[in-house]
């Protein structure tokens, strides 16, 4: 059977997160190295806090690329299931 689904273009993501990941890991070390005081408690929240902030913000890009990545097969798939899967599975129900 000849290739009846062809892919022409593979995503191409372009990253820069081995290069974050030297000041992810600093921050990190340096979280984790604070000791707990009643002095000290809210220095620690706010810290937690910006990590917190930065992971999320590093989290809503890399959803964005999945969506962006996985919309048109999506699309495919969406095609896919109307022109041939559907058809197949509704021969086998009737079978």
């Amino acid at each position: 059977m000849q290739d009846l689904i062809i892919i022409k273009q593979l995503p191409q993501i372009e990253e820069h997160l081995k290069e974050l990941s030297i000041e992810v890991e600093q921050k990190v070390e340096n979280a984790k190295s604070l000791i707990c005081t009643d002095e000290n408690v809210k220095t620690i929240k706010e810290v937690r806090a910006d990590l917190n902030k930065e992971f999320k913000e590093v989290e809503k890009q890399r959803k964005t690329v999945k969506e962006q990545v996985l919309a048109p097969y999506m699309q495919f798939e969406e095609v896919y299931k109307q022109y041939i899967s559907d058809k197949y599975r509704s021969a086998d129900n009737d079978l």
